[in-house]
């Protein structure tokens, strides 16, 4: 092996491994301030893609403060207190109660995505940085270890100095896409229990159904 092909693997393997320490970082930093007491809260809208054709999309509003979480969409409610879940039917005033799940309504909780990707079995490695106004943008993009896995490719990007999530995109292999757009998200210490919290009460004639175990 020539100097110069030795000199080019050590900056390139020197490169990257820096690379994988900023995105362990970055990434470490944003899932412990969304698991936070603090609270954080945004609007957001989820597509679904199957190559070019957009097949459906939805919006909403997002409230979370550490186990708990609250979303608000056009067809539902979901609320959970990190224990039991509120899942909302607005068409048929009907609410499913359940346990809660480890991976529970993980498509609208960012830390429980950055948290599934950070520690489920997948590579990453930070490949851009941009300006977007006064905000720097990070992408971490995330490619699953197991080769028979429906993933392709997950890519998340972070306001580098605030540590918030603002995009994830999530490709499969058979041609599907999902975009999650998070707008204005904040970290909010005067966010209310009312906010997570879902009370039969407020909703006349509502129906119940309790599927908890033991319940």
């Amino acid at each position: 092996m020539c100097m110069l092909t030795l000199l080019l693997l050590v900056f390139l393997t020197t490169g990257i491994q820096a690379q994988s320490a900023e995105a362990e970082a970055l990434l470490s930093a944003t899932i412990d301030q969304l698991k936070s007491d603090q609270g954080y809260e945004g609007n957001f809208s989820v597509k679904y893609f199957f190559g070019q054709e957009l097949e459906s999309e939805e919006s909403g509003k997002l409230v979370a403060a550490g186990d708990r979480l609250a979303v608000d969409l056009t067809t539902m409610k979901y609320v959970s207190d990190g224990k039991s879940s509120w899942t909302y039917l607005k068409d048929r005033n009907e609410v499913q109660i359940n346990d809660v799940t480890e991976d529970d309504f993980s498509m609208f909780s960012p830390s429980v995505l950055l948290d599934h990707f950070f520690e489920g079995g997948y590579a990453y490695e930070l490949t851009d940085k941009k300006m977007e106004g006064e905000n720097e943008i990070s992408r971490i993009d995330f490619k699953p270890n197991d080769q028979d896995s429906e993933i392709a490719k997950i890519s998340v990007f972070i306001l580098s100095d605030e540590k918030l999530p603002t995009d994830f995109i999530l490709i499969e292999k058979g041609g599907s896409r999902y975009e999650i757009d998070i707008e204005d998200i904040q970290m909010n210490q005067s966010i209310k229990l009312d906010a997570l919290t879902f009370n039969p009460k407020d909703y006349p004639n509502i129906i119940i159904e309790d599927l908890r175990l033991g319940e």
